[in-house]
């Protein structure tokens, strides 16, 4: 992701968080692409900017992401949200196969 340099060297461990991997190997041996959740839609309430992880981007390219910067853009639903939040989801609807719809941020 633009927000993680590189270097960071972020990564999910499943030894340091006690888990195994044991469902979503099981998933790609089966080559399941079952409904869980039945195509549904996501309204979500954004609740202020915290950047980098909830933002607004200008058309000019600035971003907006302090509340002394919230103005009428904030109500805005042609100024799109974005940021590491808006990113996460964005991929979970994509490998979501449909199972997910759409996300619409407000």
């Amino acid at each position: 992701t633009e927000y993680f340099s590189p270097s960071n060297d972020i990564f999910y461990s499943y030894a340091t968080c006690n888990s195994t991997d044991y469902f979503w190997q099981q998933q790609q041996q089966l080559g399941s692409n079952v409904s869980v959740i039945g195509g549904i839609n996501i309204t979500a309430a954004i609740p202020d900017y915290q950047y980098p992880t909830l933002n607004k981007r200008l058309p000019d390219g600035t971003v907006l992401n302090h509340q002394y910067e919230r103005g009428d853009e904030y109500f805005d639903d042609s100024v799109p949200f974005g940021g590491i939040y808006i990113d996460y989801i964005n991929e979970l609807v994509k490998i979501s196969i449909g199972d997910i719809q759409n996300v619409t941020s407000t």
